[in-house]
Parts: structure tokens; C-alpha cells; sequence
């Protein structure tokens, strides 16, 4: 009996050094991780709803845009028919032509813009997460 409490009085500190050494440090290093992923899922939610936003009012910008369109379209077709001349029809192919180069250029903008949000923005926070997945 006395060998084996001796055993066992020999067994305790290596437990408490055990704990100290190897269990709370991890247990810290847990816990840095822990936060560090909490603060990177905080992160890529405020950028996704930032992205929603901007989809959201970049769609109704366009809509607009398109009625907007249209309605000059409307207004210069009913003038064909008021034309007395052909300098006064050639003028009215000009701005029609001036108008759908704008709006060609608009479109090419909301474009870039939508392929941003949709495929390079997503693709920005993968590789961010990737990135923080390998830190850890």
C-alpha cells in the first residue's frame, strides 16, 4: 500500500504540469481560433448583406434606366411621322443614335458592375475564408 501511494504522489505533479503546460495552452489556442472565426462569419455576412444591398438598388437603378430608355425611344418614334424634311429625319436618327450609344455604354457599366457582385466579390470572400482556414 505504501508503494502504491507513493506511486501516486509521483503521479500527481505530472498531471497538474500536464494540465498547465499542454491543456491550457491548447485550450487558448482554441479559444483564439474560436474568435478568430467568429469575427471572419461577422465579416463575410456584413459584406454579403452589402453586396444584397447594392444588387437590390443597382436592379431597381436599371429597371429605370430601361424605362427611362424606352420612353425616349417612344418620343423619338412619334416624331417620324411630324418630319417635314430630311434634315429633320436625319436629326432625329442622330439623337436616336446618340441616345442608344449612351445607353449601350450604361449597360456595358451595369455589367462590369453586376459581374463584380455576382462572381468576384463571392470569389474574394472564398479565398478570404481559405485563407483564414489556413491559419488556423
Amino acid at each position: 500500500m505504501d508503494e502504491l501511494d507513493e506511486n501516486l504522489r509521483k503521479q500527481w505533479p505530472r498531471k497538474g504540469r500536464l494540465e498547465v503546460e499542454v491543456y491550457q495552452e491548447r485550450k487558448g489556442q482554441v479559444t483564439a481560433h474560436n474568435k478568430k472565426y467568429e469575427r471572419q462569419v461577422r465579416s463575410c455576412l456584413e459584406k454579403c448583406n452589402m453586396l444584397e444591398e447594392q444588387w437590390e438598388y443597382l436592379v431597381e437603378t436599371i429597371s429605370k434606366d430601361f424605362a427611362g430608355h424606352k420612353q425616349g425611344q417612344d418620343k423619338l418614334k412619334s416624331l417620324l411621322p411630324d418630319g417635314k424634311n430630311l434634315a429633320e429625319l436625319q436629326g432625329v436618327q442622330r439623337k436616336e443614335k446618340d441616345s442608344c450609344q449612351t445607353f449601350e455604354e450604361k449597360c456595358r457599366e451595369y455589367q462590369d458592375k453586376l459581374y463584380d457582385m455576382a462572381i468576384s466579390q463571392p470569389d474574394t470572400l472564398v479565398t478570404q475564408n481559405n485563407e483564414m482556414l489556413n491559419q488556423c
